[in-house]
């Protein structure tokens, strides 16, 4: 009979809530988002703020009309005088790639005037005077020596085909060699 009422007897239950098969946790899961939620919220508000405050700090509203339009006036005097300019240059450019063939053909006419200052007997230097077109490795100083004899005459050369600077021929330009002075 002992056995019986052994099999009849209840499970022993401790009213001690310290134990960890009773223990239940409270429910925290209500209470997180609210936290996540507040730090994204004050977030928020810290870029919101520093979003003013660069607003209110900043030198109005960018370059004043007044700047803006004198700038645009000099930027468009500026690519007038570039344009100019570029204009000039292309013009020099120009007369430099035209003045050794300019030389051999207008120097007679150039000449007739040089020749009444110099009172030779002859006006024209050139007249009788013969072609030559210059070589790779020409000078006048050995145009001079080959035609009159003389190297010294090639400043005479030069101031009869109105050539300012004796460095400044090149191969294929056309000069006349005028008589041999007397």
């Amino acid at each position: 009979m002992a056995m019986r009422e052994r099999d009849s007897l209840e499970p022993y239950e401790s009213s001690d809530p310290g134990y960890d098969w009773d223990y239940e946790p409270e429910d925290h899961s209500r209470n997180m988002p609210n936290i996540l939620w507040g730090r994204v919220a004050v977030l928020g508000a810290v870029v919101l703020l520093a979003f003013l405050f660069g607003r209110m700090t900043a030198a109005g509203d960018g370059v004043p009309e007044e700047r803006l339009t004198a700038a645009r006036a000099d930027a468009r005097d500026a690519r007038a005088e570039v344009s100019g300019l570029q204009t000039q240059v292309q013009d020099l450019e120009d007369q430099l790639a035209a003045q050794p063939a300019d030389t051999g053909g207008d120097t007679a006419g150039d000449t007739e005037g040089g020749g009444d200052t110099e009172g030779d007997e002859e006006t024209d230097p050139l007249a009788g005077g013969t072609e030559y077109t210059i070589k790779p490795g020409d000078t006048l100083n050995q145009i001079a020596e080959k035609e009159y004899g003389n190297a010294s005459l090639a400043d005479y050369i030069a101031t009869a085909n109105d050539i300012v600077d004796p460095t400044a021929i090149s191969p294929g330009d056309t000069i006349v060699i005028p008589v041999e002075p007397e």
